[in-house]
């Protein structure tokens, strides 16, 4: 006679649903990820290069009166901003295709085996 196996334990039960949530739907996904990555690389560096633009315009601008750099930095900032929502929009669209196009394999293998694992519970579970 075999001995039954031991319960899963809450970190063995998240590592092989992270296993398998990888290898079976989202590694097929690595390059587009990656590409997402990139533009989250893009915004963050937007929003360093926006604090970057401080300096000038405080010190050219107000400190030394030089009217001419407010048109500069003004353009800059409004480049930096199209392109930080123009990354965001991007990167968020990617994610979500990448989050929504495995989704009928993953619902189906995760409710097949959902389905199985609910017949001991309903079969000594009465009905009303």
């Amino acid at each position: 006679m075999t001995e039954p196996k031991a319960p899963f334990t809450s970190t063995q039960d998240s590592r092989e649903l992270l296993r398998r949530i990888w290898h079976g739907y989202l590694k097929k996904h690595t390059g587009l990820m990656n590409v997402a990555v990139l533009f989250m690389l893009i915004e963050g560096y937007m929003l360093g290069a926006c604090s970057d633009l401080m300096r000038p315009m405080f010190d050219q601008f107000f400190v030394e009166g030089n009217s001419g750099m407010l048109i500069w930095v003004g353009n800059y900032i409004i480049a930096i901003f199209v392109l930080r929502a123009a990354s965001s929009v991007i990167q968020k669209l990617i994610l979500t295709r990448t989050a929504l196009k495995p989704r009928p394999p993953f619902a189906w293998t995760f409710s097949a085996g959902s389905c199985c694992r609910m017949v001991p519970f309903t079969s000594r579970t009465p009905t009303a």
